[in-house]
């Protein structure tokens, strides 16, 4: 996939990261499951330029609460394409 990768394209790779709660030092597992936190979607971007150079970018969506389901992916991905259309035209 990366050697396809021309300076009008880019590879984004996305998912769901794990959510941020911990309340305390060294916290024990069983304290840890089943508690609410602040959803992290992260995005990360792979670009080539003309040069054959690669450049990351990174991308991180955070939500008090959220359902973690197929619409809020998709109104990620949609703001994440608008984004990289404003920041890189070229694409």
């Amino acid at each position: 996939m990366l050697g396809t990768l021309d300076d009008s394209s880019i590879l984004v790779v996305v998912d769901w990261a794990m959510k941020f709660l911990q309340m305390r030092y060294r916290e024990k597992q069983s304290d840890w499951f089943g508690k609410r936190g602040l959803s992290w979607h992260v995005s990360s971007v792979i670009r080539r330029d003309k040069s054959a150079t690669y450049t990351f970018k990174s991308y991180v969506h955070h939500f008090d609460s959220c359902t973690q389901d197929w619409y809020t992916v998709v109104s990620i991905i949609e703001d994440l394409f608008k984004t990289l259309k404003r920041d890189q035209p070229a694409v």
